[in-house]
């Protein structure tokens, strides 16, 4: 009995620390297999920035260093920062992947995640005047918040706001009034809520363009960004280069980073509400505790290892991408950007 007793003690905290990845099947055959891919390849890319923060990537890439440098500056504190959350996220890797109401799949519990695809399952039976019932976190959500704003709920093809919103992680309501508490204990797992990540309108376009076309980062789609770097003109356009290559798998990683087991990171800078979403702003705001920053970090070591990007292509403070200048025919400096112009930044 007092073996049984221990080997429980022992086995307690590996029993509370299995979590499970859940999608909702009515996201669609082809691109529930999309996003299990999406989601694979976003763990991946959390693994190489840590392999990268580790000092493992092999060969050393210069270009990566300055680009790490161009997010973070070259504080040390804010790279351990990253890193440490890119390791939470790759340790995601070992959790289960599952569709939910699959006869294997168990009920979304506490701090597993669930991802949905559309807004439906938000009942307005058990509505009220201002909220909303979300039945997987069985609790409401406002009407007015982003879950339900058109930037959310339309495509590219139909929005014509100002920022096109791609996913979101709605997380179990904090207990006591602090909505931005990083404290673990300030939140009420014992009603077994899970975290959501919302899909939007925007993302699920560019998976069901993923499952019936190239894939998600293809060869082409990394050429068709890079520009003649000894072209003043092409090298300082406003074609946010960078930008365009933050497919599907970017999208995953940057929510991923918001969860609360992976860090709780924001969209904004620490000295203000500024949204730091894309390249320019993630340069701007150089926020370690910042999604897209991470994110940046992840899709530029990943990079490594596309066959497409082996030539070597440096990504300048701007966005454009363009050949090392090794791989510039004749060697030579490439011409300075232009300032970035804040009323241009990416949404």
């Amino acid at each position: 009995m007092k073996l049984q007793w221990t080997l429980l003690y022992l086995l307690a905290p590996l029993a509370c620390c299995r979590y499970a990845v859940f999608i909702d099947p009515a996201c669609g055959a082809e691109e529930v297999e999309t996003i299990k891919t999406a989601v694979r390849a976003a763990y991946a890319r959390a693994e190489r920035g840590v392999s990268f923060f580790d000092g493992n990537l092999q060969p050393t890439d210069r270009d990566l260093e300055e680009t790490v440098t161009q997010l973070l500056e070259q504080r040390q504190e804010k790279r351990e920062t990253v890193r440490n959350i890119l390791n939470n996220v790759q340790a995601m890797q070992n959790d289960e992947l599952f569709v939910l109401g699959e006869p294997n799949a168990p009920r979304p519990d506490v701090s597993d995640v669930v991802i949905h695809c559309d807004l439906t399952r938000l009942d307005n039976n058990q509505a009220t005047a201002n909220t909303l019932f979300d039945p997987t976190q069985r609790s409401h959500i406002s009407r007015n918040g982003l879950a339900n704003s058109d930037s959310c709920r339309q495509g590219r093809n139909e929005f014509t706001g100002g920022m096109l919103t791609r996913a979101l992680v709605m997380q179990p309501s904090p207990l006591g009034d602090d909505e931005h508490s990083m404290d673990y204990d300030d939140y009420d797992y014992v009603t077994g809520q899970a975290e959501v990540i919302q899909l939007c309108a925007s993302t699920m376009e560019d998976i069901r363009d993923a499952a019936k076309n190239h894939g998600l980062l293809y060869r082409e789609r990394i050429e068709s960004v890079v520009v003649d770097a000894r072209n003043s003109e092409s090298s300082t356009d406003e074609t946010k280069g960078i930008d365009l290559l933050t497919t599907v798998e970017h999208v995953f990683l940057h929510e991923l980073t918001h969860l609360i087991r992976n860090g709780r990171t924001i969209d904004g800078s620490d000295e203000d509400e500024e949204q730091c979403y894309g390249w320019v702003s993630a340069g701007r705001c150089k926020n370690p505790n910042h999604a897209d920053t991470v994110a940046f970090v992840g899709l530029m070591a990943d990079l490594r290892y596309n066959d497409a990007w082996r030539p070597g292509y440096s990504t300048r403070p701007k966005g454009s991408v363009v050949p090392i200048l090794s791989a510039v025919p004749g060697g030579g400096q490439p011409p300075p950007e232009q300032p970035a112009n804040p009323d241009d930044l990416p949404a």
